[in-house]
């Protein structure tokens, strides 16, 4: 048997929000919430890159 894969949080958490009808305001507050952390994910990503040498 195949080995399961297990989703991470955010992959959850997307897709019961994709799937599930849920006040706007919730969505909204979601959609906020994951922008700003895969934004913060991304430029903590560079920084941590650019002190590795490995970007300009």
């Amino acid at each position: 048997m195949p080995e399961k894969k297990t989703k991470t949080p955010r992959e959850v958490l997307r897709a019961y929000f994709d799937e599930q009808e849920v006040e706007r305001e919730v969505l909204r507050a979601w959609k906020e919430l994951d922008t700003t952390i895969e934004g913060v994910t991304l430029r903590m990503a560079d920084d941590l890159a650019r002190l590795k040498g490995g970007a300009k």
